[in-house]
């Protein structure tokens, strides 16, 4: 067994006796001399059974999609997606792994919010984001994104622009507190958001993996510009 799987099994061991993440993380990453990376890869990787199952609990399959407000967590999503490209598209720059974490959902182990820069897949990653939501037919889009990250103005702009080249009802706004807006429009409007951020997914009812989604439609998204 080498030191990761050995990781995994005795992070989840601590977790499953109820151990705080961050403790059992740290422990685990000193004994096993994990760099920042591996600890970084193993904390969105690793939970424990009462956990995951309560997630996996809240996932919606797409078809549940139909008829109703979706609102999604901008940069939580957009990375991710970027992430799917470059690893479909075999880049030779990305370093970015997917990650099928224990509670069901798809993560990577990108560690660029707060330094997020546009690049060439952003364009093609917002275009898969909406192709694979669009046609689901839900009642409308919202998009969330920080409005104190640079180019969040820029990418909101973009989507609102397919938004209506598209016909589809939906807009991209900033916000200064993103999971606070996530919430509340769960709490408000009952709407079904898009996110893998843990603390979000705990705090509201039904939750849409749009990357999983994406890569699931991977080969019929053939689009490309």
């Amino acid at each position: 067994m080498n030191k990761m799987n050995a990781a995994r099994t005795d992070l989840r061991f601590l977790l499953n006796r109820g151990y705080r993440k961050k403790i059992a993380l740290n422990f685990v990453g000193n004994h096993y001399l994990l760099n920042k990376d591996e600890r970084n890869y193993l904390s969105r990787q690793i939970f424990s059974q009462v956990k995951s199952k309560e997630r996996k609990g809240k996932k919606i399959k797409e078809y549940d999609l139909k008829g109703k407000n979706v609102v999604i967590d901008g940069y939580n999503v957009l990375i991710t997606v970027e992430s799917i490209v470059k690893y479909f598209n075999k880049s030779k720059n990305s370093k970015n792994r997917l990650i099928l974490s224990d509670d069901g959902f798809l993560r990577d182990n990108a560690s660029v919010f707060g330094k997020y820069k546009l690049s060439l897949v952003t364009d093609y990653s917002l275009d898969l984001i909406l192709y694979n939501l669009k046609r689901y037919n839900p009642k409308k889009l919202k998009f969330i994104f920080d409005k104190q990250v640079s180019f969040s103005g820029e990418l909101a702009n973009k989507i609102n622009q397919s938004l209506l080249k598209e016909n589809i009802n939906g807009v991209a706004i900033l916000s200064k507190k993103v999971d606070y807006d996530l919430k509340r429009e769960w709490k408000k409007y009952q709407a079904i958001i898009g996110t893998s951020d843990g603390a979000i997914i705990d705090q509201v009812e039904k939750v849409i993996d749009i990357p999983e989604l994406v890569c699931k439609n991977w080969n019929k998204s053939n689009f490309r510009k």
